[in-house]
């Protein structure tokens, strides 16, 4: 989940990686990114994680569509 985005552009890197500095309880020590990117299917489905990484994905994937369009105005 969201590693095209992740890969394509760099503010969604800097919002993910945001995100991975700041959660730092995720099961086994785990970064929300590698969770959203490789699993387990299992962790990613639990509510405390599943929750941040769906938020986190979208404001990644929303700050990628406006800064590919140029902004909000």
């Amino acid at each position: 989940m969201g590693k095209s985005w992740f890969d394509a552009f760099p503010i969604a890197r800097q919002t993910l990686t945001a995100a991975d500095e700041s959660l730092r309880d995720l099961p086994n020590g785990s970064r929300l990114s590698d969770l959203c990117f490789n699993g387990p299917k299992e962790v990613l489905d639990r509510t405390d994680v599943s929750q941040p990484a769906l938020y986190t994905v979208g404001i990644a994937c929303f700050q990628s569509l406006v800064e590919s369009h140029g902004g909000v105005n």
